[in-house]
């Protein structure tokens, strides 16, 4: 991949943007009509989650 295209720069957020991790518990009717896309946001959740630790 060739990065010299882009100016990319990292920056330190500011101290008034305090971020922690929190453990989130849910549950859902399986019989739901929208069942697919709490699949698919539950997997997202999950993916970016293994990619923080």
């Amino acid at each position: 991949k060739n990065h010299r295209k882009y100016d990319i720069k990292f920056i330190q957020p500011p101290p008034e943007l305090a971020l922690k991790s929190v453990q989130v518990y849910a549950s859902w009717n399986k019989n739901s009509r929208n069942i697919s896309t709490i699949n698919e946001m539950v997997s997202m959740l999950q993916t970016l989650s293994s990619f923080r630790r």
